[in-house]
């Protein structure tokens, strides 16, 4: 199963600190899934936050870099991380 898992308000909390719960649910959810983490920042921030609070081994990351002008970013990314998913 493919799964999403938003970093902004659910692996961390908006001062940008690690949520425990989310966290647990990522390893949780990363234990037999794929795992896609969607972010409002930007890829570079994003990937250094994770690997810098021990988060790891996730498929794909997805931030603001897929937005287009005129589109909801989080409708964006789920829509591209559909077409990739079997």
């Amino acid at each position: 199963m493919n799964v999403l898992v938003a970093l902004d308000g659910v692996l961390s909390s908006e001062s940008l600190e690690p949520n425990r719960t989310g966290v647990i649910l990522y390893y949780a959810l990363n234990a037999g899934h794929r795992v896609c983490i969607l972010t409002s920042k930007e890829n570079n921030f994003a990937d250094h936050w994770l690997k810098s609070h021990g988060i790891i081994g996730y498929d794909d990351l997805v931030g603001n870099e897929v937005l287009l002008e005129g589109e909801d970013l989080k409708k964006r990314q789920f829509l591209l991380q559909r077409s990739k998913s079997p």
